[in-house]
């Protein structure tokens, strides 16, 4: 039996700490065979070589890797796809990026639940486009720069989704939403606080949608 087996080890929380590149040859070596959460949120991995270990995991269901600001150059330079096992369901990259997440186009992320891509200054999200998500439930993508509200129609598997986070974005173009919410059939909630959006805006616009498409929608425009 190896040092780094650990046979029954579920959860790994090392949020918030000065963890490295090193981490990645740790990892890489370690046996976990249960392990099911991965938090190395707001660290100083800056590798994309992160993502190769993942697959190791096979029962991992979530993986946190947000606020660690990756290589460009390397990103640019390593086109390497990258396969995550199929029990994960939660994955976040948020903060990772300036602008550009088309990297995302390299991790095989279709069958996600919950996705974070907040704030990494993006102004559209077109990086999902191909990505066929087959049961994605919740899509996150807050504090960017977000104008139009179209571009919600870019995620794939837009027939599951219930929730969509724009939270603190700067949506111009709200009244659109009428015209494509109808390809979110299971859309339950979709929050747009501090997107400039009144409660009246949002109060008509759902009982709008409720009449033309029996939509039971909210909207949140103001946190409580």
């Amino acid at each position: 039996m190896t040092k780094n087996y650990f046979p029954v080890l579920e959860k790994i929380d090392l949020k918030e700490n000065q963890i490295g590149n090193d981490a990645i040859e740790i990892l890489a070596k370690a046996n976990l065979p249960k392990l099911k959460h991965l938090n190395l949120f707001k660290n100083k991995i800056t590798s994309i070589k992160i993502f190769g270990v993942i697959k190791n995991f096979k029962e991992l269901e979530l993986f946190y890797i947000g606020e660690n600001k990756f290589d460009m150059e390397e990103i640019n330079r390593d086109k390497s796809f990258f396969i995550f096992p199929d029990s994960l369901e939660e994955f976040g990259i948020t903060g990772n990026f300036k602008g550009n997440t088309d990297f995302v186009k390299q991790l095989n992320i279709e069958n996600l639940k919950i996705f974070y891509i907040s704030r990494n200054q993006i102004s559209d999200l077109k990086c999902p486009t191909n990505i066929m998500f087959v049961r994605l439930d919740e899509f996150w993508a807050i504090s960017n720069n977000i104008t139009d509200i179209k571009e919600i129609t870019n995620i794939q598997g837009k027939e599951k989704i219930r929730k969509i986070n724009l939270k603190q974005n700067k949506i111009s173009n709200f009244q659109d939403l009428f015209e494509i919410v109808h390809y979110f059939p299971s859309l339950k909630e979709l929050v747009l606080v501090d997107n400039g959006i009144s409660q009246k805006e949002a109060h008509d616009m759902a009982r709008r949608i409720n009449i033309e498409y029996n939509m039971d929608l909210i909207i949140i425009v103001k946190e409580d």
